[in-house]
């Protein structure tokens, strides 16, 4: 289950440019398009420092999806929309890397940076190089369109430094392609759906081979400024994130949360967690609300439990005090809130 709520996440402007390229082909003006539709303003998208919410960034998927089911040649297109520099500082220190192996380590170090949604791993086994993306955020349906431009982006990459004769194995975890124009697109890839993780693996070899546009004054300017960012970010997030992940774990297993176990999953003491949070803007109540509210959404849109059972199932005394709670969270009730997503599946 993922283990953090897209809301609370920020994305980097520079992913709008791919609905900008869409307001191209469609012949309408970007400025008003995106300023309507997902409140992101031509001010915003001119910052290199800008961020877009986690909430703006499940809507841009939306209009991607929608875009990509409308012709393989639209899927052709948003591929060419996504290239691998769209990723920003995190993509230049790759390109600038000496090797592909120093690349992903770049990626898997800062890859979150610009992709939270993602957590990036990889390992090497029998002469083959396996690259893992797990999911940490729920973006609906846009989940598994993410998950395969993620992949062309890497895609892209190891082309431009491995040739077209790059062999590479695709695993996902969604059992139908959104981009179905994939294995046409890349003759080398085969895929593989339904399994258990969304991995790409390819030969082993291709770690050691030289990035032609490596530069290593300009590289290590680059990796500066990721690490700047990183330790501010570890100042802001991190103990956010971790507590999340440690309530959503429990509440998977056990109806009532406390705050010593909490506490003591993370080897700290009551005191020093609540400071932690307070220095991060929350509160480990405010934490344990979230979760529980997110678990519910996902509970009302893709299970079949009614809504007193899900009240039982997340510790409420009664349905009565759950949906309360829910709408004090959401702004709907329960019924309203699964009655609209049934609504967007119909759609």
């Amino acid at each position: 289950m993922p283990i953090i709520k897209v809301d609370t996440l920020s994305f980097p402007v520079s992913y709008v440019q791919v609905a900008e390229e869409i307001c191209a082909a469609r012949g309408l003006d970007a400025d008003r398009f995106l300023a309507d539709q997902f409140g992101i303003t031509a001010q915003l998208r001119a910052d290199p420092q800008g961020q877009i919410s986690g909430t703006q960034f499940s809507a841009l998927m939306g209009l991607l999806l929608e875009f990509a089911s409308q012709s393989p040649d639209h899927q052709r297109k948003l591929i060419d929309f996504f290239p691998p520099t769209i990723h920003g500082y995190v993509a230049l220190a790759a390109i600038t890397s000496a090797t592909v192996k120093n690349a992903l380590d770049i990626a898997v170090r800062y890859a979150h940076q610009v992709m939270p949604a993602f957590e990036m791993s990889y390992t090497v086994n029998k002469g083959q190089c396996q690259v893992s993306l797990n999911r940490l955020a729920d973006l609906g349906d846009g989940n598994a369109l993410l998950t395969e431009m993620v992949f062309c982006a890497l895609h892209s990459f190891l082309r431009l430094f491995g040739g077209d004769t790059t062999v590479l194995h695709l695993t996902l975890i969604h059992d139908k392609l959104v981009l179905s124009e994939l294995p046409r697109l890349y003759p080398n890839l085969t895929v593989e759906m339904g399994r258990d993780s969304n991995m790409v693996r390819f030969p082993e070899s291709h770690l050691n081979a030289i990035i032609a546009t490596r530069n290593t004054a300009t590289h290590q300017a680059i990796e500066q400024a990721l690490e700047k960012n990183e330790a501010r970010l570890r100042q802001r997030h991190s103990m956010t994130h971790r507590v999340s992940g440690v309530i959503l774990s429990m509440l998977q297993h056990q109806r009532v949360v406390e705050a010593q176990q909490v506490a003591q999953a993370l080897a700290l003491s009551s005191r020093t967690l609540n400071r932690r949070l307070a220095e991060e803007g929350t509160n480990l109540r405010q934490l344990y609300n979230d979760c529980r509210c997110s678990i519910a959404q996902q509970l009302l849109h893709h299970g079949n439990m009614t809504v007193s059972q899900i009240s039982q199932q997340l510790g409420f005394s009664d349905e009565a005090n759950f949906s309360r709670f829910f709408k004090q969270q959401t702004g709907q009730s329960p019924g309203a809130f699964r009655a609209s997503g049934k609504q967007q599946e119909v759609k």
